[in-house]
Order: structure tokens, then sequence, then C-alpha cells
């Protein structure tokens, strides 16, 4: 992997793990945790922060073999050709969820799809950008 690659997985971890921090923890906390059942043990407190830093750098390795493979190299291109495949990865994590755990209600779903899907697909936009800025989307 070259290092411009190897420098979009870094800039989509920190990328991902801010906006999550800011969209999930801040904003949207209290709607997930009303709608979540809650029961002793669930939620680590404090949060395993390395664990969930080195989960985002994972899918940022994802997301650069994608948009290598799509060659979307803008913010745009990225971002509107990736937004597919977020989308189906989200329904298909949530509704494993949900097939499988008493954890989320209906509500939270659809709005964790929705958010995740943009919220991914801004983090590709900004990789597609870095990727492709100058000669570099061919490295």
């Amino acid at each position: 992997m070259s290092m411009n690659k190897v420098l979009g997985v870094v800039i989509y971890g920190v990328l991902s793990f801010l906006l999550g921090w800011g969209i999930y923890g801040i904003v949207l906390m209290d709607l997930q945790r009303s709608n979540t059942t809650v029961y002793a043990g669930l939620e680590k407190n404090p949060p395993d922060l390395i664990v969930l830093f080195i989960a985002n750098l994972a899918w940022g390795a994802l997301a650069v073999q994608i948009i290598d493979a799509l060659k979307a190299y803008s913010f745009m291109d990225a971002f509107k050709r990736t937004l597919p495949f977020i989308f189906c990865i989200m329904l298909g994590v949530d509704l494993g969820f949900m097939s499988f755990m008493n954890l989320y209600t209906w509500t939270w779903i659809v709005i964790d799809v929705l958010v995740g899907t943009v919220m991914w697909s801004l983090c590709n936009g900004v990789l597609g950008w870095w990727m492709g800025r100058g000669s570099n989307a061919s490295a």
C-alpha cells in the first residue's frame, strides 16, 4: 500500500472518529439512548477509545480499496459513488442487530442507517479528494 493510501487510512480514521463523536456522541446521544434497551453492563464507561480508533482505521482501509477500485478520485465522485455501498453496509449491520437482539427501536435503526450513510459517505468524499489530489491517484 502506497504512503498516499496509508495516510488516507489515517485521515479517514481521524475524521470518522471525530465525526462519529460529534454526531453520535453529542448530537444524537440522547435520541439513541431513548431508542435503546439499556441494561446494566451494556455500555463501557469510559469506552475503549483505542479499539474504536482501530475500528475506524479498519473502515478506512476498506474505503481506500473501494475508492481505488471505483477510481473515484474527487470529493463528489467518491461521495456519490460510495453512497450505495455505505447504505447497504449500514442497512445490513443494523438489520443484523435487529434480527438477533432486542437492543434498538425501528426509529433508531432508520435514523442510524440514514445518518451513518451520510457521515461515512462524507468521509469517503474526503478520502477520494485525498487520493486524487495532484498525480497521486495512481500511487
